[in-house]
C-alpha cells in the first residue's frame, strides 16, 4: 500500500513483518531466480504497545544480523477496510484522490484521519466494461506508528500492504495456472478468501466460521463449502470468470489430514489442498510447518516483488 519512494544499496533478502495483536510475525527470505531460501521465521510474543514492539523487534533484527534489510509490512484484516467499487473516470494520476472522496461515507471516522490507496482489478474483471478497483482504507496513526517502529528497528521499509496481496504473492510462487486459485486463510472464528489469477487479485471475501483453530479441531466442511460457493457464484456471475482450478487452505493448524473427501469432492474440476509453505519456501530447511502457517501472511509479504523506482 505504501511503497518505497527512494532507492539505495541495501543488504540482500527481504523481511516480511506483521504486527498481529500480541504477536510480531517476522520472516526473512533470500531469493534468486531459481529458488527461495527462508532464513528466519519467528512469532514473537509481545504486548500491543508500539514502544514494546519497537524494542523487541529491534533486538531480534540485531540478533539475526539483518539490519538494513528491505521490509514489507502486511496489515492484518482488523487494521484496514477493503471496498470494491467502480473506478472513477479520471486520469490515472487522479485516481487515488477520486477514490478517497468516494470512501468518505463508508468509514466511521474523519477522512483526514485515513490513509487511502487503490488496487486496480484486472481489465477482464466484470461484464459491463466498467473498470473495478479495491479501495484500501487504514487509520493514519496506525500507518505512522508502523513506519516509526520499522525505522527504529533498523529495517528499511519498502511497503505496507494488506493480507489479500500477501495471499497473491503466495499464489504467484505456487504457480496457480491460467484459471487461477482461491486461497483460503483460516484462523479462530474467521476466514478470508482471495481469488487470484495471472498475479492479480480478482476477489476478496471475509467470513465468520466456527473453526477453533486448535491442533485437533476439524474444519467445518459444510460451512466452508457454503462460503466458497457464495464466492464462486459472485466470481462467475458478476465478474465474468470461470471457477479457479485450485483451492488452497492455509492458516492456524490447517493440515492435510483435515482435508476430507467431502471437501475434495465439493466442486467438480477444482483441486483442494493445503498450501504447504515448507514446499514453497523452505524445502531444504528445518522449519516447523505449524509456525510457517502461523506466519503465512508475513511469508507472503517477504515474497513481494514490486519495488517502486
Amino acid at each position: 500500500m505504501l511503497k518505497k519512494l527512494w532507492s539505495r544499496t541495501q543488504p540482500d533478502g527481504r523481511c516480511g513483518l506483521q504486527f498481529n495483536g500480541g504477536e510480531i510475525n517476522l520472516v526473512y527470505t533470500l531469493r534468486n531466480p531459481d529458488q527461495i531460501h527462508l532464513k528466519a521465521c519467528e512469532s514473537l510474543a509481545s504486548s500491543d504497545g508500539w514502544p514494546e514492539r519497537s524494542q523487541l523487534l529491534g533486538e531480534r533484527v540485531k540478533a539475526l544480523g539483518i539490519s538494513g534489510v528491505g521490509c514489507n509490512v502486511v496489515l492484518n484484516q482488523d487494521q484496514y477496510q477493503l471496498f470494491m467499487m467502480d473506478a472513477p473516470k479520471v486520469p490515472e494520476e487522479e485516481l487515488r484522490d477520486a477514490v478517497k472522496w468516494k470512501v468518505k461515507d463508508l468509514i466511521n471516522y474523519p477522512l483526514e484521519q485515513a490513509v487511502v490507496d487503490v488496487i486496480p482489478l484486472a481489465d477482464d474483471c466484470g461484464r459491463s466494461g466498467q473498470k473495478l478497483v479495491y479501495a484500501v482504507v487504514a487509520k493514519k496513526d496506525l500507518i505512522l506508528a508502523t513506519i516509526e517502529t520499522v525505522a527504529n528497528a533498523k529495517l528499511h521499509l519498502e511497503s505496507i500492504d494488506i493480507d489479500e496481496m500477501s495471499a497473491r504473492n503466495l499464489a504467484g510462487v505456487a504457480s496457480s495456472g491460467p484459471r487461477g486459485a482461491a486461497l483460503v486463510h483460516l484462523s479462530a472464528g474467521k476466514g478470508s478468501l482471495s481469488l487470484v489469477k495471472n498475479d492479480c487479485l480478482y476477489l476478496s471475501r471475509n467470513f465468520s466460521i466456527n473453526y477453533q483453530a486448535g491442533l485437533l479441531d476439524d474444519l467445518p466442511v459444510e460451512a466452508l463449502v457454503l462460503e466458497l460457493q457464495r464466492s464462486f457464484d459472485y466470481y462467475e456471475r458478476q465478474l465474468g470468470q470461470v471457477p479457479p482450478a485450485h483451492v488452497w487452505l492455509f492458516g492456524e493448524h490447517v493440515s492435510a489430514d483435515k482435508i476430507t473427501e467431502e471437501l475434495r469432492g465439493a466442486f467438480f474440476g477444482v483441486n483442494f489442498g493445503v498450501l504447504s509453505l515448507t514446499d514453497l519456501v523452505a524445502p531444504s530447511e528445518q522449519f516447523d510447518e505449524a509456525i510457517l502457517q502461523q506466519c503465512a501472511s508475513a511469508v507472503g509479504a517477504s515474497l513481494r516483488q514490486e519495488v517502486a523506482p
